[in-house]
């Protein structure tokens, strides 16, 4: 009762399944819709994700669930050229999935190959950030998640994937992905930890197309940081200098998702101070 807003959805923590992975989509017609994932003990996110979806018709008064997906996890919703889509993990650490509906979210397509939406097989992670189109492509930032070392943080090494903005989502061979970067415990003084969850974002100023990372550091200071990682036009190579291209971030160290506003030509994002 003491929340703002309208509460979508709820789940009791002593049921052991908690609400993760939040991302929202705004259709032409006016709709909204929602997505969410569950993750904790009680659930089988490591086996076969679940994900839920919600419409509002009135503005966000009220919500209606129309959809459940088996095998869906840390998604990010998008509207493109008359779809929504779903794009993520079908698990946690799973393959990369893309879902397509034509329904304002009702029924989705079932990525079981890769003609139909199973796009790169194997480890991998993200978040509900930015699917952002530009230059004629369409690009999200993953983690490579299988590493030598397997340990949270240390596993996971930058990634970007991205299609022709006319082509077959569904199809994985529309889609090219980046080089990987692997990270090093020596940078940053030795205090690195691990780097994740990337943003997809175009540095206006500087004509760049960057994708900006999470940082976790053992450092004691206070500060927080996040990593600035350089994606080439094309979307084949992406490049990280660790002297120069971590940079401060209040919030950094914890997950945040950023956005562009084309009103006020600003990136925002919302981040937690603890």
């Amino acid at each position: 009762a003491d929340l703002p807003g309208i509460v979508v959805d709820h789940s009791p923590a002593s049921k052991g399944k908690y609400l993760g992975s939040p991302s929202i989509c705004i259709l032409p017609s006016g709709r909204y819709v929602v997505s969410h994932d569950y993750f904790g003990p009680k659930t089988k996110e490591f086996e076969t994700a679940i994900t839920n979806i919600f419409v509002s018709d009135d503005k966000g008064e009220s919500w209606q669930k129309i959809a459940w997906l088996s095998g869906q996890f840390w998604s990010s919703l998008f509207y493109h050229n008359g779809a929504i889509y779903i794009f993520g993990t079908c698990r946690h650490h799973g393959n990369i999935v893309i879902r397509k509906s034509t329904d304002g979210g009702k029924t989705w397509s079932n990525p079981y190959d890769a003609e139909n939406g199973l796009i790169v097989e194997g480890e991998y992670h993200t978040a509900p950030t930015p699917v952002l189109v530009h230059n004629g492509r369409i690009w999200k930032a993953f983690e490579y998640a299988t590493h030598k070392v397997r340990k949270w943080g240390r596993r996971y090494s930058a990634m970007v994937i991205s299609a022709p903005v006319n082509a077959n989502l569904l199809d994985a061979k529309s889609w090219r992905c980046s080089n990987i970067l692997y990270s090093d415990p020596s940078w940053l003084g030795g205090e690195f930890r691990g780097w994740l969850e990337g943003n997809m974002v175009y540095d206006n100023k500087n004509k760049q197309l960057l994708n900006i990372l999470r940082v976790d550091t053992n450092k004691g200071d206070g500060e927080e940081l996040c990593a600035r990682v350089e994606v080439s036009p094309n979307g084949k190579s992406i490049l990280f200098e660790p002297e120069n291209s971590f940079m401060p971030f209040p919030g950094g160290a914890k997950k945040f998702t950023i956005r562009y506003d084309e009103r006020t030509n600003r990136y925002w994002t919302l981040v937690n101070d603890t």
